[in-house]
């Protein structure tokens, strides 16, 4: 959601990077990170350990939300202001 309001906001969000903790990695690299960060640490637990199996569907959400956004800006990156305007639809 936050990704498609800068966007309409005309922020340039395909050239930004961001450096300290961040390694100047721009934001697409650092959602698909996030993405394979929640991934993994699902992948790394078992489902049937009581309450921890809300918190693997939180980051089981976490982590697809991460992979959407990095998506949509893989789009806007590759195919410009065509795929904007079909996000922002």
């Amino acid at each position: 959601r936050i990704v498609r309001m800068l966007l309409a906001a005309g922020v340039a969000l395909t050239t930004a990077r961001f450096d300290g903790v961040f390694s100047n990695r721009t934001l697409e690299e650092l959602a698909n990170a996030e993405a394979a960060y929640c991934r993994q640490y699902v992948a790394d637990r078992e489902p049937d350990q009581g309450s921890l199996s809300q918190w693997l569907q939180t980051m089981t959400e976490r982590g697809d939300r991460y992979a959407e956004s990095a998506s949509i800006l893989e789009g806007t990156r590759l195919a410009g202001h065509s795929y904007k305007r079909w996000v922002l639809k």
